[in-house]
């Protein structure tokens, strides 16, 4: 499994530098793809193409903006750190997903939040092991928190876990790690801190 996961990062990484060279703050939406439009019908596939890379990037900058926005903010005796995207427009076109993630602190405790929307591949295995829990490996547990299916896993002596929860619209993941956390911290404290039918309006927008 190494080489495709190696590949797979070369291409993510060729993909960023490529992306970072699109991303423009004056991109007009309406006029590049009135101009794909006009670039096919006279056969000006390359122009096409390269309006289409402009158009993905500006299209997926937008689409993190609005997902960083339902990342709540602290939860009480915790601080929160700043919504970042994920290389949002190099992951869109390599796996068709956009991440956003939300770190928070109390002390020495950790928590990060990550909402993954889009991409298949990223949510078939959990997927597969929801469909049969007797599949699961024992450091994992299936749980239902506020209505959606996931899995726990959470060492209590290490105060270490993540917790993942399918969201319920199609391909969108909330997925919660911490470090100097206790069970409740992930599934109550901060997934009560998310309004989910906001999160999965978000995700389907």
């Amino acid at each position: 499994m190494r080489a495709p996961r190696v590949l797979l990062a070369s291409v993510v990484a060729f993909a960023v530098g490529t992306a970072a060279t699109l991303f423009a703050e004056d991109v007009d939406l309406k006029a590049t793809l009135a101009g794909i439009q006009t670039a096919v019908a006279e056969k000006h596939y390359g122009r096409a193409l390269a309006d289409l890379q402009t158009v993905l990037a500006e299209v997926s900058r937008l689409r993190a903006d609005t997902l960083k926005r339902v990342l709540p903010a602290a939860p009480e005796g915790w601080t929160a750190g700043e919504p970042e995207a994920q290389d949002a427009a190099a992951m869109a076109a390599v796996v068709g997903a956009t991440i956003v993630r939300r770190g928070y602190e109390r002390g020495e405790a950790r928590v990060t939040a990550e909402l993954i929307v889009g991409g298949g591949m990223w949510f078939a295995p959990l997927q597969a092991l929801l469909a049969n829990p007797a599949f699961l490996p024992p450091q994992l547990k299936a749980v239902t928190v506020k209505g959606r299916r996931g899995v726990l896993e959470h060492d209590a002596e290490a105060k270490h876990g993540t917790l993942q929860l399918l969201l319920s619209v199609p391909n969108a993941l909330l997925r919660l790690e911490g470090d100097g956390v206790t069970r409740e911290d992930l599934e109550s404290t901060f997934v009560g801190a998310f309004d989910l039918d906001k999160v999965e309006k978000a995700a389907q927008d």
